[in-house]
């Protein structure tokens, strides 16, 4: 193939707006475009490849595969092994346990698959994962294993036929994209039936160029084509965001975008020229070793950090991915891709054994990490821990919830009902083990991620509103339960009239059919999960770690627990501030004891300290 400079300089356009994006950089809010641009060009150049093969008589899978390998695998590898290195010195043994999980993922090319059941995206816990940004390589390296055998079978048909299937195969992909933009995002966004389009669409641009004649457009139409595609990448960099629909019809823009550039640049064309100055050419050049480097780089920074990295930080660790990506560029890049120096059968055995060692790593090393004697701080990780009923009893925000029996222990009938969202679930399992002496059991209402919204007009036929419809009808109508304990995490909506209204209205529906009503406020919340307060307290008293000012989070929260004039006399409160905070500061951990198992969630250890104060309350007659 002859060399484009200007596809290295696009490939610049496309790796530093991810790099900005993961930075939390405001202005490239669209940033992750960036991946979508290098599906296109991947899509080009894989079939710009694969097309010169097949007219040559040359193809062979086995070739194709192992330039693959040689491309792919040794930077791959050693950012791999780094992160593995990292997390074992940095990382509590629950994150450990995740990251090596995802280890073994990238070395099966299934990190989209992990990713997509363990994290959304955009969500802020993905940017603690070292490794979230393999999830490209393996939706690209599942296109390869059928890609190349279609279009070899498919060959013979001839040009028109071929553009026919593929296109086929890009509208129901794009199709496909645009239906689970709206139903099913996660999946969407990680896995290959809906990201196949973008990677056809860079293959139909190879394909439509083979046929691309001298005068096939005039300098002027060049020219307008190539800023028009320049301009729809740089806008969907600059005005998407995390809510844009990705990928969906929205995506045709920078994909599109990218498509008109490598079809219409010449060496003539201003953009190009552009495009192939030095700089952009050598990012270019350097981008793959820098798309690898820059998520562990963040994560492992963000880890370590309390509260949130400044925007100098960052720009002194884009410094040093940038740095780090020319380093493994030069001394691990191009050395695999020389075949005069790694031969073939030498770098199939290096990808396989690598391969294996990913593998075994992943799956021997947590256990040793988990039984590793750190004195104090294991001993304070041995208390950070969900309720072991989460699983079997804290429903999904799902049709399901509406159906499935709430669960009862340690006795039944159960004479306390816990009712809420995921906030109350470790609270229903404490109270039970401490009621379980006294043959008091406990029926636990929970579900994932609602509001109390309970008879809310606007919201009162989703899932939400129907779920506690339910539940107030089921726990009013029965005799045996005494007692009510509610417990939400509503610090972002707490201070909204109509939710005050309806958590109000709630309470008073329990108290009209007798039931004693004990509201449990938010514990409060952490600036970063427990893990990252006790990573970085490596020296120094940790069975006392302050989290926040007290009067932080009373400004966040208690302030605007300002509807207790609204409540009736007979409800209860119990604030767990009163427990986790002294006058100065709320604590991460107390007398040893970690209080929480995330940044929000109360731990079993810190729902504990809440129940004797619960237990005073209850009607148990």
């Amino acid at each position: 193939m002859k060399y484009r400079p200007e596809i290295d300089g696009l490939r610049a356009i496309a790796v530093l707006p991810v790099i900005f994006f993961h930075a939390g950089f405001s202005a490239f809010s669209g940033g992750y475009i960036g991946v979508d641009v290098f599906f296109v060009i991947s899509g080009f150049l894989i079939t710009s490849i694969l097309v010169n093969d097949i007219e040559k008589q040359n193809f062979s899978l086995k070739n194709f595969y192992e330039r693959r390998m040689r491309r792919i695998l040794p930077a791959l590898f050693l950012v791999s092994l780094v992160s593995v290195i990292l997390g074992w010195l940095l990382m509590a043994p629950s994150d450990f346990a995740e990251l090596a999980g995802s280890l073994v993922a990238v070395a099966l090319f299934a990190s989209n698959i992990f990713f997509w059941q363990e994290s959304d995206y955009f969500d802020t816990a993905a940017e603690l994962q070292p490794l979230l940004h393999t999830w490209s390589l393996a939706v690209e390296e599942q296109f390869y294993v059928f890609y190349p055998i279609l279009l070899f079978a498919i060959w013979r048909l001839g040009q028109k036929k071929i553009i026919l299937i593929l296109s086929i195969i890009l509208l129901f992909s794009l199709t496909l994209a645009q239906y689970a933009a709206g139903e099913f995002q996660s999946a969407n966004f990680y896995l290959l039936p809906t990201r196949a389009w973008e990677l056809m669409l860079g293959a139909l641009t190879a394909l439509l160029l083979r046929h691309k004649t001298a005068n096939f457009a005039t300098k002027t139409q060049r020219e307008l084509a190539s800023w028009i595609g320049l301009i729809l990448i740089l806008i969907s960099i600059f005005t998407f965001n995390k809510d844009t629909p990705t990928p969906s019809l929205y995506t045709l823009i920078p994909t599109v975008g990218t498509a008109l550039l490598i079809y219409y640049l010449d060496s003539d064309v201003l953009v190009a020229r552009l495009l192939s100055n030095r700089i952009f050419v050598g990012i270019g050049l350097i981008s793959y070793s820098a798309y690898l480097w820059h998520q562990p780089v963040f994560a492992f920074a963000r880890y370590r950090t309390i509260g949130e990295l400044s925007s100098v930080n960052y720009l002194i660790l884009i410094g040093i991915v940038l740095l780090l990506a020319y380093l493994s560029w030069q001394l691990v890049e191009k050395p695999f891709r020389d075949r005069s120096k790694v031969k073939a059968k030498s770098n199939l055995i290096f990808s396989a054994v690598g391969s294996l060692l990913l593998v075994l790593v992943g799956i021997s090393l947590p256990p040793v990490k988990e039984s590793q004697d750190n004195g104090q701080k294991n001993s304070i990780y041995s208390t950070i821990k969900s309720s072991p009923k989460r699983e079997q009893c804290h429903f999904p925000q799902t049709d399901e919830a509406l159906t499935r029996l709430p669960c009862i222990y340690f006795a039944n009938p159960a004479q306390v009902a816990v009712v809420g969202n995921s906030h109350a679930v470790e609270l229903s399992y404490s109270l039970a083990k401490y009621l379980k002496p006294q043959r008091v059991g406990i029926t636990q209402y929970t579900i994932s991620g609602c509001k109390h919204n309970y008879r809310v007009e606007s919201e009162i036929k989703s899932i939400c509103g129907k779920w506690h419809e339910k539940v107030v009808t089921e726990i009013n109508a029965n005799s045996e339960i005494k007692s009510v304990v509610l417990s939400y995490r509503n610090d972002s909506y707490i201070s909204d009239k109509i939710y005050q209204i309806a958590l109000v209205n709630m309470i008073n529906e329990f108290i009209s059919a007798n039931k004693e009503v004990i509201l449990v406020l938010q514990a409060p919340s952490l600036k970063v999960k427990i893990n990252q307060y006790l990573a970085v307290s490596e020296t120094g008293q940790m069975s006392d770690i302050p989290g926040k000012l007290r009067s932080e989070w009373s400004a966040e929260y208690l302030s605007k627990v300002n509807f207790r004039s609204l409540l009736p006399t007979e409800v209860q409160i119990v604030d767990p501030a009163n427990q986790f905070c002294n006058q100065d500061f709320c604590f991460v951990t107390k007398k040893g004891l970690g209080l929480y198992f995330d940044d929000h969630h109360m731990s079993l250890s810190g729902s504990d300290l809440l129940v004797e104060e619960i237990d005073q309350f209850l009607s148990k007659k």
